[in-house]
């Protein structure tokens, strides 16, 4: 029973591992695109190209949903396995602590390769380097929790679950009920995510930084993390995504092409009320539909873990951590050395590069580690398959 309960969720392995790679990727491709995001800081920019620009903004579209609906779907098999008060427990120590390390070691490396980047570029000095006294309009996005905002937004939902958890009525279970809530609660959750990118469509094209948690950003992500919740709730052996995933991702994809041509058109400055619609709207359909689609496809046709997949996803989480400063610094030594090469091929070398070295510093420095220890994130391939069984084998009962 158990190797069917790890062949049920080795998918998500999968899908774990891919994502991490297309986070990478997405940054990778950062200064290379030709419609930059709003609100974004990179050490440097360089000429934008057209390929680049349509892989970026096609990750962004679903990347960060995939991994709050893998959150959500998680947290349902944690907290009926471990309980509420354990289960505050354990997201403290496996997100409050890697966060702290982020805050405290990794956003000051950040901090420095980027103001490197911009002596490269010429727009600061290098005593700036020093004294960190950067004229506002340079620094102004420059501020806040940079791509460590997924800890601490995904802490926030953590305790938020708990909370309502215990206070979600009873009769919502029945099976009378069961049909109603499961329609009503997904439609709900569409709703609340359009209202936002109606009022705030920067909450996907554009990026929203600060110290503290964005109110349309946090809510629009919220959604996602509710929707992993309802899928562990009402699909918990995942046997309905699979037999409609592959229609579902295709879906997904015609809705990507015309959120991505409204998304483009608002970031030219169309913010008429016919783009603002069509962009809530397909985009808010591509984001779920390639969210469930992906992993559909992957419980359909990713039955077997591979040892090489589940390595990925061990280091999935190190990688998140460590990639940013690192690929900051990958693109300056990329135009410094290469100013004329092809931008995409530069964005791919990046990509490989950041890539090689974190999942090399995961192997040496972390992987078998206190610093593994202490950010929870040593874990093996062979942890990983356990832990997929563990959290199938709750689902139900956490339900």
């Amino acid at each position: 029973m158990a190797s069917v309960r790890v062949n049920r969720l080795a998918p998500l392995e999968w899908v774990r591992a891919g994502a991490t790679l297309l986070v990478v990727l997405l940054h990778a491709l950062m200064p290379y695109v030709s419609q930059p995001m709003p609100g974004v800081a990179w050490p440097v920019w360089e000429t934008g190209s057209t390929t680049a620009n349509a892989v970026f903004w096609a990750i962004e579209l679903f990347i960060m949903p995939l991994f709050l609906v893998l959150a959500g779907f998680v947290a349902v098999g944690l907290i009926g396995r471990l309980g509420k008060a354990d289960f505050l427990r354990h997201r403290a120590r496996r997100l409050l602590v890697p966060l702290l390390f982020g805050l405290v070691v990794v956003l000051p490396i950040d901090l420095y390769v980027w103001l490197l980047g911009w002596v490269v570029e010429g727009k600061v000095g290098w005593q700036k380097m020093r004294s960190l006294k950067i004229d506002p309009e340079i620094a102004k996005n420059l501020w806040g929790t940079s791509h460590l905002w997924f800890l601490q937004y995904l802490l926030l939902y953590s305790v938020l679950y708990a909370v309502v958890k215990e206070a979600w009525p009873e009769r919502w279970r029945h099976p009378v009920n069961r049909r109603t809530v499961r329609a009503a609660s997904l439609l709900a959750l569409i709703a609340i995510g359009g209202s936002v990118l109606l009022v705030r469509p920067e909450v996907v094209f554009g990026f929203q930084h600060g110290f503290f948690p964005v109110a349309s950003k946090w809510i629009y992500n919220g959604t996602f993390y509710a929707g992993g919740i309802w899928l562990a709730v009402f699909d918990s052996r995942l046997r309905r995504i699979e037999r409609n995933g592959v229609g579902v991702l295709l879906f997904g994809l015609l809705g990507g092409i015309a959120s991505l041509w409204a998304g483009m058109q608002f970031l030219q400055g169309d913010a008429s009320r016919l783009i603002l619609v069509l962009g809530a709207v397909a985009t808010l359909a591509s984001a779920w539909a390639l969210t469930f689609g992906i992993i559909g496809a992957a419980v359909r046709f990713a039955q077997r873990p591979r040892r090489i997949v589940l390595y990925v996803a061990a280091a999935s989480f190190w990688i998140y951590l460590a990639h940013h400063p690192f690929l900051g610094l990958v693109h300056i030594g990329l135009k410094v050395q290469f100013p004329d090469a092809a931008p995409l091929g530069k964005g791919m070398l990046a990509w490989a590069i950041a890539t090689l070295w974190c999942l090399g510093t995961y192997q040496i420095f972390v992987r078998h580690t206190f610093i593994g220890r202490m950010l929870g994130v040593r874990h093996a391939e062979r942890v990983c398959k356990q832990s997929v069984a563990k959290e199938l084998a709750n689902l139900r009962q956490a339900a």
